[in-house]
C-alpha cells in the first residue's frame, strides 16, 4: 500500500512538471479566419454603417459633443393697469386711433382703459350668469392691487377690508385697561369684501439678463411664451409659431407666441396670457370639493426663463436665444395683509388682500 501511494505522488509530480514546461514553451496566439462570402460582407458593411450613423445622428440632434455652461441671470416685473390714450367717451364714439401709453409719462393724456362693470360676470354688478358665487367689483390701479415682494410681484384678485377699533390696553394708565388681559385689543366695526376687476388684463413688462459668458439683456435676443396645451390660446394668437426659434404660423397647441416689445425693449404680455399658457383659469375651482374659486384664493406661478443657443440639428448660435415657460404650483395659495390706521393706535383698517405670486427664475 505504501508503494502504491509512493507511486501516485511522483505521477502527480511529474504531471506539474509538464504543465509548468508546456507553459513556458508555448507561445499563445489569436487565429484569424477570413470568410469570403457577398452576402456576409455586405451584411457586415451595412451593420457598421447603421452603427455609425446612428452615433453622428445622437451627437447631432443631443448636442452632447458640445461643453454646457451654466448662466447668470436675473428678472424683474412691471405691472400697469390696461391704458388707452383716449377717453371713455372717445373709445366709445369709435372714430379715435386709440393706442396703450405709459401711465407714468405726464406729458401725455393716458386713461385707465377698463370696460363696463356690467359686462363681467363675476360682479354682482353683472346680469350675466355665472356659474360660481359673485361678489361686488372695484376698479384699482396697479397701487392698490399690486406689490413687489423679493424678486416676486404680487397681483389682488379679492380684498376684505376690516374697519376696526381699539377695546383694550395692557397699559394701567389707558382708560382702555381691563386688569392686564384682554377678550379682544381691537373690535371689528365693519367688514367689506371684494373683487379686484379686470385684473387679468394688467400688462406685464418684464426685464432680465444674463451673463454666459457675455453679458446679454432680453432686448438684443429672440424670446417667446411656450404654450405647451392650451390649443385655445394659441388659436386666438395669430402670431403664434409652431416651433422656436424657426416655424410656422400655426393654430394649435403646442405653441411658442413671441411678446410684444415696448420702446425700452422689454417684452410685454398680458397677465391671462401668462395663466392661460399655466392652464390656470381663475373661475375654476381651488380643488375637487373646494367652497372657494382661483380668484377668490390667489395662486402661484412659477416664470421660468430658459435660454440656450443651440437647437437639434443645428449648429450653435452665437447669441442666446430664450423661452418663458409658467409652471402653476395649484393649491399654493397667497394673502397679504397690511393695517392702515385711520387714528394711531385707536382706529385702523386691515386690509387682506388675497394674491396671485409671479416668481421669476433663469436657467442654462
Amino acid at each position: 500500500a505504501q508503494a502504491l501511494r509512493h507511486t501516485d505522488i511522483m505521477g502527480r509530480f511529474a504531471k506539474q512538471l509538464k504543465c509548468i514546461s508546456d507553459g513556458i514553451s508555448t507561445y499563445k496566439t489569436q487565429h484569424v479566419i477570413v470568410i469570403r462570402d457577398r452576402t456576409l460582407g455586405i451584411i457586415n458593411f451595412v451593420g457598421m454603417t447603421i452603427m455609425v450613423v446612428y452615433a453622428v445622428l445622437q451627437l447631432a440632434q443631443n448636442g452632447s459633443y458640445l461643453a454646457q455652461e451654466q448662466v447668470k441671470g436675473s428678472g424683474r416685473f412691471i405691472l400697469r393697469q390696461p391704458t388707452s390714450n383716449c377717453s371713455v367717451a372717445e373709445r366709445e364714439q369709435g372714430n379715435h386711433t386709440c393706442v396703450a401709453c405709459d401711465p407714468s409719462d405726464l406729458g401725455i393724456n393716458c386713461y385707465d382703459n377698463f370696460p363696463r362693470v356690467q359686462s363681467l360676470r363675476y360682479c354682482t354688478q353683472s346680469d350675466l350668469p355665472f356659474d360660481k358665487h359673485k361678489m361686488v367689483c372695484r376698479f384699482e390701479e396697479f397701487a392698490s392691487t399690486g406689490a413687489v415682494f423679493q424678486s416676486a410681484i404680487l397681483v389682488a384678485t379679492r380684498g376684505a377690508e376690516l374697519r376696526e377699533e381699539k377695546t383694550c390696553s395692557a397699559d394701567p394708565q389707558d382708560p382702555l385697561y381691563q386688569g392686564g388681559t384682554c377678550d379682544r385689543v381691537y373690535t371689528v366695526l365693519s367688514t367689506n369684501e371684494y373683487y379686484y376687476a379686470f385684473v387679468t388684463n394688467f400688462s406685464l413688462s418684464i426685464y432680465h439678463s444674463i451673463e454666459a459668458p457675455v453679458t446679454h439683456t432680453n432686448k438684443d435676443l429672440q424670446g417667446a411664451l411656450y404654450v405647451p396645451n392650451n390649443k385655445d390660446l394659441c388659436d386666438l394668437t395669430p402670431d403664434a409659431m409652431s416651433s422656436f426659434p424657426h416655424g410656422y404660423l400655426t393654430n394649435t397647441a403646442p405653441c411658442w407666441i413671441p411678446p410684444n416689445r415696448s420702446d425700452d425693449g422689454a417684452d410685454v404680455f398680458f397677465l391671462n396670457t401668462f395663466l392661460a399658457a399655466a392652464d390656470v383659469d381663475l373661475d375654476d375651482w381651488l380643488y375637487d370639493g373646494a367652497n372657494e374659486t382661483i380668484r377668490d384664493a390667489g395662486t402661484s406661478l412659477m416664470v421660468n426663463i430658459e435660454y440656450s443657443n443651440w437647437k437639434p440639428w443645428d449648429w450653435p448660435e452665437a447669441k442666446p436665444r430664450y423661452e418663458y415657460k409658467i409652471a402653476a404650483l395649484h393649491n399654493d395659495t397667497f394673502e397679504i395683509t397690511e393695517a392702515i390706521y385711520d387714528q394711531y393706535p385707536a382706529r385702523r383698517t386691515v386690509l387682506n388682500r388675497w394674491a396671485h405670486v409671479l416668481w421669476p427664475c433663469s436657467g442654462a
